[in-house]
């Protein structure tokens, strides 16, 4: 353990001890200091965040503006759905699927439930008034499908991420519906298989 976590550990520590205990003989041992350190609060615990950030580029300090709320590396680039629009929102339905074999199903030898925790695919059905699939401008990301056409569009964001490169798309002209299989990726998915 380096000095700075165990640094961070004391001064959590000092953050929750009631203050109305009485010291101990350690405790003595640091009051009768010279210097008397400040009581401890949240935002003291951990590695001083304003010299870290000073350090890493010290050649050109970036110039903020002071009426800005955040900035702009706080913030996750994601597509925003503009309001502005004013094509409506198809109807639209959002279902899990599993991939089942034999075994799954008759000798009941794998570890899959009917639960979602054990979903492979997300299923998007969306209806729309186009008669050919040239008409529709789809968009798939790891967590958000964008489907757009003359008169309708759709930003979804997806309860789970998923796997684009892998992910599906069948247009059926008869009906008008986009079917969207989309598989989900999962990063913990040896947990599900025991």
């Amino acid at each position: 353990m380096d000095a700075t976590s165990m640094y961070s550990i004391t001064q959590l520590q000092d953050l929750l001890k009631d203050p109305d205990e009485t010291n101990d003989s350690s405790d003595d041992e640091l009051d009768t200091g010279v210097i008397k350190q400040a009581k401890a609060t949240p935002g003291s615990i951990g590695a001083n965040s304003s010299k870290t950030s000073a350090n890493l580029n010290p050649a050109k300090p970036v110039e903020k503006d002071p009426n800005d709320i955040w900035d702009e590396t706080e913030v996750d680039e994601k597509p925003v759905v503009d309001l502005d629009d004013p094509r409506a929102q198809p109807e639209y339905d959002l279902n899990y699927s599993q991939n089942v074999s034999s075994e799954d199903m008759f000798l009941q030898m794998g570890y899959k439930t009917p639960s979602t925790a054990c979903a492979d695919n997300l299923i998007l059905k969306i209806w729309l008034d186009v008669s050919t699939a040239k008409d529709i401008e789809l968009d798939v990301k790891p967590e958000l499908v964008d489907c757009r056409t003359k008169s309708h569009r759709l930003t979804l964001s997806l309860p789970h991420p998923i796997d684009e490169k892998r992910a599906k798309a069948q247009f059926d002209v008869d009906t008008s519906v986009l079917t969207l299989t989309l598989p989900l990726n999962r990063e913990l998915e040896f947990l599900h298989q025991s």
